[in-house]
């Protein structure tokens, strides 16, 4: 399996040759058994080498390294090329991943360091420029890598790509992206680098702001990029400091602080006599304590009980314990005990819409909700709809139970809008069983409703469940729903799963195979090609775009041209325009373009030149 520890669930998993059969023990393979070998060999060799190659020697090495830390490649570490290139190289090897998902996995590949599987990863995944994969290189300390994605043209300006460096503790990475000029000193990296534990680096950065000192006086404008918050300088480390560390950071740094803050008019009341941080901090809000509070009880380590307990003491007499701190602290994998342990020392909970959104990304997401709807906190039955979306069908079902019941207030089951919005969440997510679920309870009035749930799985790349749903067997199909399907639409054999923006829907997502399923439901028959390929190019997504020209035909205009000239990497798109599409573009190309960098188009850095090189090019190609 393709996967990586640091990946979303799920993320990238596909059959490797590491599961494929291996060959029976032949007379050159035995010398890997002699006694002492084998051992002496895999030692010095990373996990993803054994994965790859020694698992293939023969059954009996197979056998010895069967266990799931060998039998899966992890991306963001080195991958031997052999392995890689058969893997992603060769056609269609990535049709099933979505645009996100291609993505990720070049960002994966980028962290892992190799400029060999990046080169491979990068043209595989048909994506056009962008700063991700620099952000992943440099968060890993990669520099060869970032080096390599600078040479072709890839963005080094961008606040985030420092900001990863600093947070994973690479000095040397931060030192090359500041010393290219291209890549600005912001204050967040600072927060990165002490909310990942590296004060030292903080240092750093702090004494390399120093050196900007000039030039800030000199230029106003880059003061405020140059100026760092106190509460957030101190919310980050709170973080990523152990607390002894946090304590001394407060000797060290505060009094600084303070007579920087001294020489200014006051913003307001400093709080009560015990008040230290209080008031050396010159917190006139309660929100900006309330901030350095809810970061400690959501700081990874396990002293943020310690933490907590320290700050409260600091806390004056008449400041509230913050609600931000329970929901904040609720998220983590450990988050009900801290839930609950907040809730025992006085801070209140206060439940809202936007927290149960959020605690459908939780580690825990079926435990919180559950805890919410424990505590009648149903919001009008969007909960069930959240709850879908993890793929819990125990909570949509119970609350639709209590409703019938008269338990959740409506002296009925759930709304069909209620069920439409789990239905949704299902299928967005690929839980089949949730799915399944919902279209029973919708019946076939209910579902007729649900026009965008194949849209929502494609776009998605759920390629069995958006099948399912089109399929004879499927809720769409003529047996489908609770066995009586609606059978409406054009093109199937049932309409109720399908709206006229789900070929749009699967667009944005870029999943080939899902694309595949709905033109073959549709015969082929798509309404308004020219907005597919439109939405395509304005997410950079070349892989779709060849796609829709095999696939849907389409004489392309020059509004399509304009659309391609207005992205911010905009080279790939129009070299694609004129080499595969077969596009001739206007009689005075260097013309336009010169006015959209004169209109202010958000090119990456650098575009512009090789954009208007590119266009010299092409007119000199027609004019001979």
């Amino acid at each position: 399996m393709f996967t990586c520890r640091n990946s979303p669930a799920g993320a990238l998993t596909e059959t490797t040759a590491a599961d494929a059969e291996v060959a029976d023990m032949t007379p050159a393979s035995r010398v890997w058994w002699a006694p002492g070998l084998l051992d002496n060999i895999v030692s010095s060799l990373q996990r993803n080498e054994i994965s790859c190659s020694i698992r293939l020697v023969d059954r009996r090495a197979a056998a010895l390294f069967d266990d799931p830390e060998h039998k899966v490649v992890h991306i963001s570490e080195a991958v031997p090329r052999h392995a890689f290139k058969r893997r992603w190289g060769s056609p269609g090897a990535m049709k099933f991943l979505t645009l996100k998902k291609r993505q990720e996995l070049t960002c994966l590949t980028a962290a892992s360091g190799d400029p060999g599987n990046l080169e491979v990863a990068l043209e595989a995944a048909g994506c056009v420029l962008s700063h991700e994969p620099m952000d992943a290189a440099a968060g890993a300390g990669q520099l060869e890598a970032c080096k390599w994605l600078r040479e072709r043209g890839y963005p080094v300006d961008h606040p985030r790509i420092l900001s990863a460096a600093a947070r994973g503790g690479h000095q040397a990475t931060c030192e090359w992206l500041l010393a290219s000029g291209c890549c600005p000193w912001s204050a967040d990296a600072v927060y990165a680098a002490v909310r990942g534990g590296h004060v030292g680096l903080m240092l750093w950065l702090l004494d390399h702001r120093s050196a900007l000192a000039v030039l800030a006086a000199l230029c106003p404008r880059t003061r405020a990029s140059h100026s760092l918050d106190a509460t957030q300088l101190l919310s980050a480390a709170v973080q990523g400091c152990d607390l002894d560390t946090y304590k001394r950071l407060h000797t060290e740094w505060l009094p600084q602080r303070q007579q920087q803050q001294e020489q200014q008019p006051p913003n307001g009341g400093g709080g009560g006599g015990g008040g230290l941080l209080w008031r050396r901090l010159q917190l006139s809000r309660e929100e900006d304590f309330a901030a350095v509070l809810t970061a400690a009880a959501a700081s990874p380590g396990a002293d943020w009980r310690a933490k907590v307990e320290w700050l409260e003491e600091l806390l004056p007499a008449d400041c509230p314990k913050p609600a931000e701190a329970v929901e904040a602290a609720s998220l983590l994998p450990d988050g009900i005990e801290r839930l609950t342990w907040l809730r025992r020392r006085g801070y209140p909970v206060r439940w809202s819409w936007d927290w149960a959104l959020r605690a459908g990304g939780a580690p825990h997401a079926a435990a919180l909700l559950q805890l919410m709807a424990d505590e009648g906190q149903t919001f009008g039955g969007m909960l069930a709809s959240v709850a879908a979306g993890c793929g819990d069908v125990v909570l949509p079902r119970a609350l639709h139970d209590a409703a019938a019941g008269g338990g959740g207030g409506g002296g009925g089951p759930l709304p069909a809008r209620c069920l439409e919005w789990v239905a949704g969440s299902a299928a967005e997510g690929g839980h089949a069983e949730v799915l399944a679920w919902a279209v029973s309870e919708l019946g076939p009035q209910g579902l007729a409703a649900c026009r965008s749930l194949a849209g929502d799985a494609a776009r998605r790349g759920h390629v069995k469940l958006l099948a399912w749903l089109l399929g004879p067997a499927g809720p769409a199909g003529p047996g489908g729903g609770s066995g009586s399907g609606s059978g409406s639409g054009g093109g199937g054999g049932g309409g109720a799963m399908v709206g006229r923006s789900d070929m749009f829907a699967a667009v944005l997502g870029g999943c080939e195979a899902a694309l595949e399923v709905l033109l073959q439901h549709h015969r082929g028959r798509i309404q308004d090609p020219a907005s597919l390929y439109r939405a395509a190019a304005t997410s950079g997504d070349l892989t779709t775009l060849r796609w829709l020209r095999r696939r849907v035909p389409y004489r392309l205009d020059e509004r399509f041209f304009h659309t391609c000239l207005a992205q911010p990497d905009p080279l790939p798109l129009l070299r694609w325009l004129t080499d595969e599409a077969g596009y001739w573009p206007p009689m005075d190309l260097s013309a336009v373009v010169r006015r959209a960098e004169l209109a202010g188009a958000l090119w990456l850095q650098g575009v512009a030149g090789r954009v208007l090189a590119w266009a010299e090019e092409m007119e000199s190609e027609r004019w001979g």
